[in-house]
């Protein structure tokens, strides 16, 4: 096949997207396909060879940035099979028109809530399925809905993003689920836990939180957890986002500051270690796709604790793999980690169920059932044609 993927991001661009498309391309080319990646990017104007039969241009950011980009898919799409959208859903669906190009799309979440809760709004994904709200925020959500419809296949990682893609009316025989899976990075074999605590100088109990610091991540209530257990608990929090300042203040506030740090962003070699380092990891946030940071953790045997939103519970089975509290139940969540903590031979059990849940949560397999995806759709379109 011959596949132009659209991405609002990619490397040296941060982000699940950018990571994605960057893997999977290279993973296409190397069974045999062809790619080019059209990117958004802040080095815009140029085109890079990435090896093989794998090509990118890099599309300038600004104020014309959709029109650009629509105009580089309609270049590009006249010597391709097949066109993967990654987040662009309605500018890809847009320039497409007119077009018998088949068009996949990737949804892991809702784009335009993720904007409103970024302004302000503090509805749950799922209440923001259902209620109305101002006219901006309705025109982009119907322009994104009218995209996503659009395509004649949506890949989804969870059935719970599934189900809100359906609720976009798009008929369930046109959605694929294709969980995520643990990077491969991750699937070498590990240090020891005494070893991992060495290289990061660990002595105390730790707790560790993973991922981008907005305010549906519950970063806030997890600090408070932190702050209400013992004073020998310390919390290391790792990634960036428009939270962090908010979020060191709280530390400040609560008087924690000897006991919760910041560590900003950590590459993905270093991540694995960490997690094994860690006592507990804790996901508390009010909304997950379905979360990779959950599975990196599983596989490093780190005992999860984790809000029951979203795809999270297709991982945690409370009790089995992890622990499952409420969201915004900071008592809760501050006793869930306590047991964890405490209880030796239930962390230990949860985090082997954990690791048995991810064995097969490979990347080759997660390629294997987007390529067949991918093909099946090809191939239906020309026996269409």
């Amino acid at each position: 096949m011959k596949i132009l993927f659209t991405t609002a991001i990619f490397p040296p661009d941060l982000g699940g997207p950018a990571t994605y498309v960057d893997g999977l391309s290279r993973s296409f080319v190397q069974r045999g396909h062809q790619a080019t990646i059209l990117a958004f990017s802040d080095r815009p104007g140029e085109e890079e060879d990435l090896g093989g039969a794998l090509r990118l241009r890099r599309i300038p950011r600004g104020s014309r940035r959709r029109w650009r980009m629509m105009r580089a898919i309609r270049e590009e799409v006249r010597t391709h099979e097949l066109v993967y959208a990654n987040d662009l859903h309605e500018v890809t669906a847009a320039a497409l028109r007119g077009c018998e190009c088949p068009l996949a799309m990737k949804v892991v979440g809702d784009n335009i809530w993720q904007i409103a809760r970024l302004r302000g709004l503090d509805d749950t994904l799922d209440q923001f399925q259902i209620r109305r709200y101002g006219l901006r925020t309705e025109i982009r959500r119907r322009l994104h809905r009218w995209g996503v419809r659009r395509a004649d296949r949506v890949i989804v990682p969870s059935e719970y993003l599934g189900g809100i893609v359906r609720g976009w009316e798009v008929e369930p025989e046109r959605i694929q689920v294709v969980p995520n899976a643990v990077p491969a990075s991750f699937r070498e074999e590990p240090i020891s836990r005494e070893e991992a605590r060495l290289e990061f100088g660990i002595k105390e109990k730790t707790v560790l939180f993973v991922g981008r610091l907005t305010n549906w991540k519950g970063v806030d209530h997890l600090i408070r957890a932190v702050a209400s257990l013992s004073a020998e608990i310390r919390l290391s929090i790792v990634g960036e986002g428009p939270m962090r300042a908010e979020l060191e203040a709280l530390v400040e506030s609560l008087q924690v500051g000897d006991r919760v740090h910041f560590l900003g962003s950590i590459d993905h070699e270093t991540l694995p270690r960490l997690y094994r380092a860690a006592d507990v990891f804790v996901l508390p946030s009010s909304y997950e796709g379905l979360p990779h940071v959950v599975l990196e953790a599983m596989s490093q045997e780190t005992p999860v604790v984790a809000t029951a939103v979203g795809g999270t519970v297709e991982l945690v089975r409370d009790g089995e793999t992890g622990r499952l509290v409420p969201f915004a139940d900071v008592e809760r969540l501050a006793s869930a980690i306590d047991q964890v903590l405490s209880d030796s031979v239930f962390a230990k059990r949860v985090a082997s169920g954990g690791r048995d849940l991810v064995i097969d949560r490979t990347w080759e397999n997660l390629v294997s059932r987007t390529e067949s995806s991918l093909k099946e759709l090809a191939s239906t379109r020309d026996l269409q044609g």
